[in-house]
C-alpha cells in the first residue's frame, strides 16, 4: 500500500511520515513540516533565506550556517555546503612537487631524462623550475649559463632563489649550478634544512626537478632528502646496476641515519635496445629488485643522443621520433605517480 502523504506547510512539499520532526503539536492543532529546516522556519518563526552554495532554502539555527570570509558573512545549510563553498571562496594551494633524478653512476643518462622531465610538464602548462645540483653543470653548460648566479649563490646566501632562476621560456626555468658549486659539494654543514630555508619561495612553481651529482656527498643526500622523491635512470649494461645499490644504500643511510624517508618513484631504463641480450636481462633484473617500479624504457636512439646540440627537448627537435615518444610516455607515467596528472593534459602519443 503506497505511503500516505502530507503537506509541508512551509514549503508544499508532498512527503510521507517517517521521522518525528515531521510532526509538531500546536495545541490542538497538529502541523506537518517535511525537514527540520522547514520546522524551524515555521515554530521559530526564523526566515527561510538561500543556501549560497546548494541553493535550497533554510532557516538560520546554528553558528556553522554563517561563514564569514572577507568582510562578508556567507549563509549554508550544512557542513557539507559550508566545507564547498570555503573551498570555492579560498581553494587550497597546490602543493609544489619536488623530483630528484638520479642514479649514483655516471652515464646512465641522468641530466638528460631530468631535463626532458622539465621540459615536458612545463609544456603541458606547469610552472617548472629545473635545478642544476651537480657541481660538472651539465644543465648549466647547456644553456650557457655558466658564470652566472645559481644554486651555490644561494646556498651561500649571496642572492636568492628567483633571482637567479634563469627563464627558458614558457613555465620553465632553470636554476644554474653557480659559482663553485663544487666548493659547496663536500660541506657536511650543508643538509636539508639549509636547502629548505635557501630554496624556500617554491610557491612560484608546481614542480621542482633536482639533478644531482652521481658522486656521493654532502651535497647530494641533502638535495635527496629535500626533494623527497627519486626517478632512477639506469642505463641497460650490468655495471650501471652497481650504481643503483649505491644509491639503494644512500637512502638506506638517509632512512637510518636522519629519519628521511625518500620516495622510490620508479626506475627507467635507459638506452635500451630490445635486441640485445644485456637489454634484456637488465629489464629482468630490476623487474626482481624493484617490482611494480618499473617505469616505460627511453630506447637507444640518435635524437636523444643529439639533445645537447639542440638545446631542445626531442618532443620540439624530433617530434616523430622514438626518442619524443618514449619521453612522452614516460612524462605520462611519471605525472600519474607524482599525482600530476589532472593538473596537465595527456600528451598524444606518436608511434
Amino acid at each position: 500500500m503506497a505511503d500516505i502523504l502530507y503537506e509541508c506547510e512551509v514549503c508544499a512539499a508532498r512527503f510521507p511520515l517517517s521521522k518525528r520532526y515531521q510532526v509538531f503539536r500546536d495545541g490542538e492543532r497538529t502541523r506537518y513540516f517535511c525537514s527540520e529546516a522547514c520546522r524551524a522556519a515555521a515554530v521559530t518563526q526564523a526566515p527561510l533565506v538561500p543556501c549560497e552554495s546548494c541553493g535550497q532554502s533554510f532557516a538560520m539555527q546554528y553558528a556553522f550556517q554563517a561563514l564569514p570570509h572577507e568582510g562578508q558573512v556567507h549563509k549554508v545549510c550544512s557542513m557539507a555546503c559550508r566545507r564547498a563553498l570555503t573551498e570555492r571562496l579560498s581553494p587550497r594551494q597546490a602543493t609544489t612537487v619536488r623530483l630528484c633524478v638520479a642514479n649514483q653512476k655516471g652515464g646512465t643518462g641522468k641530466t638528460t631524462t631530468a631535463f626532458h622531465l622539465a621540459a615536458g610538464f612545463a609544456a603541458r602548462g606547469l610552472p617548472v623550475l629545473l635545478v642544476d645540483a651537480d657541481p660538472q653543470g651539465s644543465l648549466t653548460d647547456l644553456y650557457q649559463a655558466g658564470g652566472q648566479p645559481g644554486l651555490a649563490d644561494v646556498l651561500r646566501g649571496g642572492t636568492t632563489l628567483l633571482e637567479a632562476a634563469r627563464s627558458l621560456g614558457d613555465h620553465l626555468h632553470l636554476l644554474p649550478a653557480g659559482r663553485d658549486l663544487v666548493g659547496l659539494a663536500m660541506d657536511r654543514s650543508l643538509d636539508v634544512g639549509v636547502l629548505r630555508d635557501r630554496l624556500a619561495p617554491l610557491g612560484d612553481f608546481r614542480v621542482v626537478v633536482l639533478d644531482p651529482s652521481p658522486a656521493q656527498s654532502p651535497l647530494t643526500e641533502a638535495v635527496l632528502a629535500f626533494a623527497g622523491a627519486v626517478l632512477v635512470p639506469v642505463s641497460c649494461d650490468y655495471l650501471a646496476l652497481h650504481g643503483v645499490r649505491q644509491l639503494s644504500d644512500t637512502l638506506a643511510a638517509l632512512r637510518d641515519r636522519m629519519g628521511r624517508v625518500v620516495e622510490l618513484v620508479g626506475v627507467v631504463p635507459t638506452f635500451f635496445d630490445g635486441r640485445t641480450r644485456a637489454s634484456r636481462a637488465v629489464i629482468e633484473i630490476l623487474g626482481r629488485h624493484f617490482p611494480g617500479q618499473i617505469l616505460s624504457p627511453i630506447r637507444a636512439s640518435a635524437d636523444v643522443r643529439e639533445t645537447g646540440a639542440s638545446q631542445r627537448p626531442v618532443f620540439e627537435a624530433t617530434p616523430s621520433g622514438r626518442g619524443a615518444r618514449d619521453y612522452r610516455i614516460l612524462i605520462d607515467e611519471v605525472a600519474v605517480r607524482l599525482g600530476l596528472d589532472e593538473a596537465m593534459p595527456s600528451s598524444e602519443v606518436r608511434a
